[in-house]
């Protein structure tokens, strides 16, 4: 016979069924735990009065003590599982962790908690490692790197938590229990059916501790509980003292497989690894009394707890890490800075002096950092990472250290190329926008990195004006891109000549194609018909060609002036102020085909184009532009 446990009765059951008579007092166990069965409480707010004391109550609150960090090193950790891929929320917890363990002169510990093997996705943990580096995260000890406390994947520590697990169930606070699924599936109907709680109701404690050990020794399947009860109290830097009305159910330590499960493995090893500090969501607050429990059934000193909220969309939605918008690594393709997508990230819920949000570096970051966490729930804006991107890139490109105000003057006058080399930071700014052009070609071309062929209407193809990427009205290459060295050369200039703020970093390509491919004669054949006056338009262009044939160096002041003088010729002086601006609007539609390949569409200004394409190319697509106008005058416009 087993014990069939309630909060306030032990009911005898006998194994694979329920009897009547339990049955019915079954009808009597705890009601189902609610939201109303949890609380937090903080500090009461001052009651109002008058005179003197209102006013003084008014005063401002000095509460830099609550939110200072401790005075001797913490060790943190970073503890994702890998049965998906690093989001937003999961990096923002990371840097909380780093943070406070670098401001403190600690040390910030990677754990893998991979206990969960049907889930484990398969690159999950090189991808973790990427994205982590990326970010600027660094860490102390992990998997990859070992330390004094490991191994630090969960799997590989197994053997640690089994006498553990022996260890409190010789101390009486947990039991094993050879309830069958099929027992626990039985049980839990009725309690449903009888509107009753379904925790487990305690059926194993009566077996007594011979005949546990016994039939654990013959090899007979069994987990181990942690005998529940009274929810024990806590105190978190955020929310303040936490209490859960409901008893604790006799939760699962060690699963038949033996795996430990979640909350006993977080426990031990955050114990054997010495942390002394955890920052996580607040969707783990509900279960820190569990691990309370536990760090007092062994005597053990718990960690200082931060429960900071949760990340969710703009209808309020929990952003999940199946959501491919909120993978980290979607954020690097796209181009974004990490300092910008760090910066971002940091303030979702912590707090800063007003008017000093803006943390170019790390280090800014680490000085900075204290535990002024905000209660609640934190609504994802991603305007405001376009914004933080668009900072950060000004400041990389006015900080005379990363050498892009020199490479911004030499480009004025072309003088930038392929063994300019890039600086450190002005590298990662180059770096995904090259393998956006590389992933595009690829596109182009008809195959994929990954063997397909995507279709035209996935959304890495379009920018976030709409405009999208089509492959039939692209040549290849421009010469610029016939070594990694000179593309890069070249997309830097790129990026110093720009001065449009596009939403994503990405968008200067999708946006301005025509700047990286050349652009197909039967483009310029298609569209020779979209001019207001072909005739015209030859003209410009045969002028245009004389000017800059006659330039002795290709920079802008040169440019400028051959366009300006193209300008003259073509619009009279004595001319009236409606007929100067046809006529300017007919030079600028001239340049337009002939550098783009259509002359209605947006483009840079005429100076930049023709500086960044160069002398060659230029050459090369105002011959394809007078052909096609030719042609069409030919054929009389058909």
């Amino acid at each position: 016979m087993r014990a069939f446990r309630s909060s306030s009765a032990l009911l005898i059951a006998p194994r694979r069924f329920i009897c009547r008579p339990c049955a019915c007092r079954v009808s009597h166990l705890a009601p189902p735990p609610s939201l109303n069965s949890f609380s937090t409480t903080t500090r009461r707010p001052a009651s109002k009065s008058g005179g003197l004391a209102g006013l003084r109550s008014k005063a401002p609150v000095d509460r830099s003590h609550q939110y200072a960090l401790p005075k001797t090193p913490a060790r943190t950790r970073f503890a994702p599982s890998p049965t998906g891929y690093l989001h937003l929320g999961s990096l923002r917890t990371a840097l909380y962790n780093y943070l406070l363990a670098k401001a403190t002169g600690g040390q910030f510990i990677l754990r893998l908690e991979d206990t969960d093997q049907t889930r484990i996705v398969g690159d999950a943990e090189k991808r973790l490692y990427e994205d982590l580096k990326w970010a600027s995260l660094t860490w102390d000890e992990g998997p990859d790197i070992g330390g004094p406390a490991g191994p630090y994947r969960q799997s590989e520590r197994l053997d640690k938590y089994r006498p553990y697990a022996d260890q409190l169930i010789e101390s009486g606070h947990a039991y094993r229990c050879f309830c069958s699924p099929e027992d626990l599936e039985a049980q839990k109907e009725l309690a449903v059916a009888h509107n009753a709680s379904t925790h487990y109701p305690g059926t194993c404690l009566a077996v007594s501790p011979e005949e546990s050990a016994d039939r654990a020794a013959k090899g007979e399947a069994h987990t181990v509980r942690f005998k529940g009860g009274p929810a024990p109290s806590f105190v978190d830097r955020v929310y303040g003292r936490y209490e859960k009305k409901e008893e604790e159910d006799d939760f699962i330590l060690i699963k038949s497989d033996g795996f430990p499960t979640y909350h006993f493995a977080n426990v031990v090893d955050d114990h054997l690894m010495e942390i002394t500090h955890v920052i996580r969501g607040a969707e783990w607050l509900i279960s820190t009394p569990k691990h309370v429990a536990l760090y007092d059934a062994f005597g053990w000193t718990p960690p200082n707890f931060s429960h900071v909220g949760l990340l969710v969309d703009a209808a309020g939605r929990k952003l999940s890490k199946r959501n491919h918008d909120v993978d980290v690594s979607s954020y690097r393709v796209q181009g974004f800075l990490p300092s910008a997508l760090n910066n971002w990230l940091v303030l979702l819920g912590w707090g800063t002096t007003p008017g000093s949000e803006l943390f170019p570096k790390m280090e800014e970051l680490i000085n900075k950092f204290t535990f002024k966490f905000t209660k609640g729930n934190i609504k994802v804006n991603p305007q405001k990472l376009e914004s933080f991107q668009h900072k950060h890139v000004d400041h990389l490109l006015s900080n005379p250290d990363s050498g892009a105000p020199a490479l911004r003057e030499s480009l004025l006058t072309n003088q930038v190329s392929g063994d300019n080399g890039l600086a450190g930071p002005l590298e990662t700014l180059v770096q995904p926008i090259e393998a956006f052009v590389h992933r595009l070609e690829e596109f182009r071309l008809g195959s994929s990195s990954n063997g397909s062929t995507p279709t035209t209407d996935e959304p890495w193809l379009t920018s976030s004006s709409g405009r999208s990427f089509n492959p039939s009205q692209r040549g290849g290459l421009i010469p610029q891109f016939s070594t990694a060295a000179s593309g890069r050369a070249y997309l830097m200039r790129l990026l110093l000549g720009n001065t449009a703020r596009y939403p994503r970093p990405t968008d200067i390509i999708l946006e301005n194609p025509q700047l990286i491919w050349s652009v197909p004669p039967a483009v310029y054949r298609r569209n020779a018909g979209q001019l207001a006056s072909s005739e015209r338009a030859l003209r410009i262009l045969l002028a245009l060609e004389e000017e800059l044939n006659s330039l002795s160096r290709w920079d802008m002041d040169g440019l400028r002036a051959a366009i300006s003088s193209v300008m003259d010729t073509v619009v009279p002086p004595d001319a009236s102020k409606s007929e100067k601006g046809d006529a300017r609007n007919d030079v600028y539609d001239a340049l337009r085909f002939a550098t783009v390949g259509e002359p209605h569409v947006a483009s840079k200004p005429a100076s930049i184009v023709l500086l960044l394409l160069g002398r060659d190319e230029t050459a090369a697509r105002l011959a394809l532009a007078r052909e096609a106008l030719q042609d069409w005058e030919t054929k009389g416009g058909l």
